[in-house]
Order: C-alpha cells, then structure tokens, then sequence
C-alpha cells in the first residue's frame, strides 16, 4: 500500500505517468522519495516541497531554501539493469533546457558545471557563472534519487553567496520567468515553480526514455547527449583549476590534513561515460596528455 502521509498531488502533467506529489515542509524530498519508494512508488513517482528543513548537497553540504520561492523536488528512478551512464549529468543537460524553455530570455545562458550544477551567465560577473541550481544522486534498494534544488524567485542572497549564487528570477527579470509560466506575466512565484517543475519533467523523461528524436532537432542517436551536453559545459575551452577526488576532500580540515592537489589546465570536454577531461598547463602553456577525471571539482571562486 502506497505512502499516505497528508500531502497534495500536483495538477501538473508528469510525462513518466505518475504522481507528482507535494508537501509544504520536509526534513528532505530524498528523504521522502526513500520512503515513497519503500512503498512501492514507481519509476518516475515525484515528490516536491515548499521548504525543506535539512535540504543536502554534494557531499553532504546544506542546501538552503527560501519557502515560496524555491523549487526543490526528487524523481525516484527504476531500472531492471545497469543506471544509464552520466545519468547526473543528463539530468543536468535536461535541467539547462528546461530553464531556457520556462525563462526563453535566458537561451544561451544556461550551463551545466561538471559534475552536478547549473550556472547561469551573466554580463560583467568575474567569474562568468553564478549557481542557480544543484543536482543530487543517491542510490539504494533498487532505486535511483535524482533530487535537484533550484533557485527561482529569491532575489537576493546572504554575503557569502552574492557573487556566487544566482536565480532565475534575478538574471531573467520581468521578460522571463513570469511571462514564461502565463500568458499576462502575473502567475504567483508558487505558480510559477510548479510550471517548471514540468518544464523540467518533460525534458528529463526526453533525455534518460527517449533520446530520439528530440525537439532540438532530427533524431539523434543514443550518445548524443555527450556532443549536446559539451555544446553547453560550463567553462568547456577555458583555462579552470580542478581539485581531483571526493568533494569532501577539496578543502584541507583544520587538523592538519595535506592541501589536495590543485590541477590547472584546459577544459577540454566530457569523456564516453561522462568523465571529466582537462589538459593540463605546465609552464605557461598548455601540453601534454588529456586527463580524465570522475570524481573532483572545480575551483571557480577562490
């Protein structure tokens, strides 16, 4: 018998053909899809929130909300065999689409950040992208999380994000999403969140169930998310520095841990199954072998 804790399902089309749920405050929607799924909730069963009390990132950073603003939400995913490769940063893909179709004034400047973050490019910010939203995988019985936290209607945000964090509503302005979500432009921020929860949806089921054709174009074979998904990679051709392994070893603890290695080079695009490929730079110039990561992150902002 499936989870019956007060929550509404959403008038919202779900194009996996099955409830998209909501509840106004939650500890965590990965929480809450574990335990939809405990239930027996299906492939493509989603749960959003108004606000979430313990939101949570890559790893296990916080991930804050601004209720009646925000857009956060779960998809619980199935599969009988193996996860599709780079599922994240398809998800990701589908994500960068689903903005520009919701706020159309933003076409060209959604970004996907390897491994699990949209950016949004803005006129004059050094450096060019700032965080609008965040990508969370998990995996345990059987299923697959995909949980993503966006920013949609805060405006502003505390000190040490202003020149990190970005929202939707704060580059896209009164030509975006607004008139994106209704015809007039006048749709409450609440209204206006559900409808790119579908947006998102609709571009999600395109990429990980149906891959061709797309609406972007002629049908496309099954790999073609890696040319789309390097046609919009955040950085892709620019100089980065990269900190390889597990997030929670990118920062040196205060115990005295070695600083991780810091790897500066040339983006150079994604690998077959995803992977990160950087071309190191040694003496001012750029040289040598491709290195392909799968775990790490970019250092963007210090």
């Amino acid at each position: 018998m499936l989870y019956t804790v007060r929550m509404r399902t959403l008038d919202l089309k779900n194009p996996f053909n099955l409830p998209v749920y909501f509840k106004e405050t939650v500890e965590s929607t990965m929480d809450e899809a574990r335990t939809l799924a405990a239930a027996g909730a299906g492939h493509g069963t989603v749960i959003a929130a108004d606000y979430q009390t313990a939101g949570r990132g890559r790893g296990g950073r916080s991930w804050r909300m601004v209720r009646g603003a925000d857009l956060s939400f779960t998809v619980i995913l199935r599969y009988d065999r193996d996860i599709p490769e780079a599922l994240t940063l398809r998800a990701g893909l589908a994500l960068s689409l689903a903005v520009e179709d919701f706020a159309p004034v933003l076409r060209g400047a959604a970004r996907v950040k390897w491994p699990n973050d949209l950016m949004l490019l803005g006129q004059g910010w050094d450096p060019p992208g700032r965080k609008a939203a965040g990508i969370l995988t998990e995996a345990s019985g059987g299923a697959v999380y995909l949980g993503m936290g966006i920013n949609l209607a805060r405006r502003s945000f505390p000190p040490e994000l202003a020149k990190k964090a970005c929202s939707i509503a704060s580059l896209a302005g009164g030509g975006g999403a607004e008139s994106a979500s209704s015809p007039e432009g006048a749709a409450s921020p609440s209204e206006r969140r559900f409808a790119l929860l579908g947006a998102v949806l609709a571009r999600l089921h395109e990429e990980l169930e149906a891959p061709a054709p797309t609406r972007d174009g002629p049908a496309r074979g099954v790999t073609s998310w890696r040319e789309r998904l390097e046609e919009r990679l955040y950085l892709k051709g620019r100089m980065a520095r990269f900190v390889p392994g597990p997030p929670e070893e990118a920062a040196p603890s205060s115990l005295g841990s070695p600083v991780p290695p810091l790897i500066e080079g040339l983006v150079e695009g994604i690998g077959p199954g995803g992977e990160l490929r950087i071309r190191p730079a040694a003496g001012g110039s750029v040289g040598g072998e491709v290195l392909s990561f799968v775990t790490g992150e970019f250092k963007v902002y210090d």
